[in-house]
């Protein structure tokens, strides 16, 4: 994930934004929730999001509660969707937060449910983040590995269709 820092742009904190638009990926957007101390003064953590329908405010809703107690700036994808995970989306969501905000290089997550938690754990598994949250889903391939190099928060209901699959994961 590219780091760097500018101006916020004018976004407003503590609200979610439905679409903020990849400026140098244009067609690509995401949905973002800044905490409402939000300051480019510091380093802040980021959980880069993505759903299985590409709504981005439906993943960045889920988790807007806990990004502002906890100080997290949550980003969801409005273009990768279950069975087509969006390369370009994968990159240019991280990108683009990195560039308009200070995000700390060394706290950042990916999340997601059932075909989003397969892409958050997939571009996990390729670059640098300290840590998935994933439910209803495991690995984009549904092959388990011996070890990892960032912890996993998993979880499955119990009659999920994919209770099996994250109980091999465990």
């Amino acid at each position: 994930f590219a780091q760097g820092a500018s101006a916020q742009a004018a976004l407003p904190n503590g609200q979610v934004i439905d679409e903020v638009g990849c400026v140098a990926a244009p067609g690509q957007s995401y949905a973002l929730y800044l905490p409402a101390n939000y300051s480019p003064d510091r380093a802040w953590p980021v959980i880069y999001l993505f759903d299985a329908g590409g709504r981005g405010r439906n993943a960045v809703e889920r988790y807007r509660a806990v990004a502002e107690d906890y100080g997290y700036i949550i980003a969801g994808s409005n273009n990768s969707r279950n069975g087509r995970p969006n390369a370009e989306a994968i990159t240019a969501m991280p990108a683009d937060v990195a560039t308009r905000f200070h995000v700390d290089p060394k706290r950042v997550y990916t999340g997601g449910m059932s075909g989003g938690a397969r892409v958050a754990m997939g571009t996990a598994l390729e670059g640098h983040v300290a840590g998935v949250l994933a439910a209803s889903a495991g690995y984009p391939d549904a092959d388990p590995r011996k070890s990892l190099p960032f912890p996993v928060f998993a979880t499955t209901g119990t009659e999920d269709f994919n209770q099996l699959e994250l109980r091999k994961l465990d």
